[in-house]
Parts: C-alpha cells; structure tokens; sequence
C-alpha cells in the first residue's frame, strides 16, 4: 500500500522513490484517514484500532515521494509497479 508524501515531507533520494513505512508508522498513517462519526464510541474506536491493525499486519506500506509534476508520471508508475509506461 502506498502513502503519498505531503510536500513538507522530507526525501534524500531522486525525485521519485519510495519508503518503507514500520508498521507503527503505518498504523499512524492510516489512522489519519479513519473517519469515524462518533469518536466517543469506545467500542467503535477499538474495532477501527483492530482492523487497521490487522491491516498493517498483512500489507506492508511505504510513502511514495514524487514532484506534483504529470511529467514524472512514468517514474512514478516504475516505482509502484517496477514497470515504466511508454512515455510518449
């Protein structure tokens, strides 16, 4: 599972690359786009905390850095997919 990077997210690599997430890292990534409507709802709090939990488990995830540049679209299928697409 891939995270885009926010722009004040910091990169050491080429313009397009990937980082693998920890697992707690995955788990606070993720948790930020948990909607939930009650958050009062213990019960409700838990399962969410469980699933994503579970989640993160069984998938691994990195954060995917790339320029906001339709240009670089090709390196950046390369790096999710390991394949580039024709750039014509």
């Amino acid at each position: 599972m891939y995270i885009l990077s926010n722009e004040g997210d910091t990169w050491e690599g080429a313009e397009v690359g990937s980082q693998t997430l920890s697992q707690r890292e995955s788990l606070i990534e993720l948790s930020k786009y948990a909607h939930l409507l009650d958050v009062s709802d213990r019960d409700s709090l838990r399962q969410s905390f469980s699933k994503l939990s579970a989640l993160v488990d069984e998938i691994p995830c990195y954060r995917l850095f790339f320029p906001y540049d339709f240009s670089q679209l090709p390196d950046v299928c390369e790096v999710v997919t390991g394949f580039r697409p024709n750039a014509e």
